[in-house]
C-alpha cells in the first residue's frame, strides 16, 4: 500500500480531502480490502480511517497503523457501530436547522439518504433526512433508531459535512416521544388532532367550557 492512506491515518481533522487524495486511498484500500469502497465515504478520524464498502456488500471498514502497517477490518453495519461513529464523527449526528431553508426527505424505506443528499448538495438547503412518523414506521415496520442508523449510514456514505436535521412528525402520545428523543431526533411536531373537537367553531359558548 502506498502512502496515501498512511498520510490520511496521520491527519487529525475531520475536513473533507480533496478529491484526488481521496481517489488515492479509494484504490489502495480496493486493492487491500478486496471491496468496491465509496471514496467520498473515507474520512479521517484520531489515527483511524473511516469508509463504507459497496460491494460485495455495504460494510463499514475501518483502517489503522500497526507497526508502521496498514491493517484494516470490516463489520457489519450495525446501530452499535453508528451510535459510536456519531460519537467519533459529529456531522454523522443531526443538529439543529434553525432559520436555515431546509427540506424534509424523510428516507421512508431507509435506501434513499445517499440519493437525497445528492439532490440537495450545492442548493444551499439544509436537509432533513431523518424523517418519518410513527404511523409510516408502523406501516414499514421500523423504529425510531432504524430512522436514524439509515441516515447516519447515507451520510456516512455521501461525505455530507454540512449537517442535517431530523423531525419526529406527527407525534400524538409521551412514548412516542420518549422513543423518538432516545433516538436523537432534534425537531419534534406534536399532532393534537385526536383530543381536538372538530365542531367547537359551531358550538355554544358554554359548551365550549365543557
Amino acid at each position: 500500500m502506498s502512502d496515501t492512506v498512511k498520510t490520511l491515518l496521520s491527519t487529525s481533522t475531520h475536513r473533507p480531502p480533496k478529491t484526488a487524495v481521496l481517489d488515492a486511498a479509494c484504490t489502495e484500500l480496493n486493492e487491500k480490502t478486496n471491496c468496491e469502497v465509496y471514496a467520498s465515504s473515507i474520512v479521517p478520524s484520531d489515527g483511524r480511517l473511516y469508509f463504507m464498502t459497496r460491494r460485495p456488500h455495504k460494510q463499514l471498514g475501518v483502517a489503522w497503523l500497526e507497526l508502521g502497517e496498514v491493517k484494516f477490518k470490516l463489520e457489519a453495519l450495525s446501530h452499535e457501530k453508528a451510535a459510536a461513529l456519531r460519537t467519533k464523527l459529529p456531522f454523522l449526528a443531526p443538529s439543529l436547522v434553525g432559520l436555515r431553508t431546509s427540506l424534509g426527505l424523510g428516507d421512508r424505506l431507509g435506501l434513499a439518504t445517499p440519493g437525497h443528499i445528492r439532490a440537495i448538495r450545492g442548493t444551499g438547503v439544509a436537509p432533513v433526512l431523518a424523517q418519518q412518523s410513527i404511523r409510516e414506521m408502523t406501516r414499514t415496520e421500523r423504529t425510531p433508531q432504524e430512522v436514524m442508523d439509515a441516515a447516519t449510514w447515507g451520510v456516512l456514505q455521501e461525505g455530507w459535512r454540512d449537517g442535517f436535521g431530523s423531525d419526529a412528525d406527527h407525534l400524538k402520545t409521551t412514548a412516542a416521544i420518549d422513543a423518538t428523543a432516545a433516538a436523537g431526533v432534534s425537531l419534534f411536531t406534536i399532532d393534537p388532532r385526536d383530543p381536538v373537537t372538530d365542531a367547537a367553531d359551531s358550538m355554544a359558548p358554554a359548551a365550549r367550557k365543557e
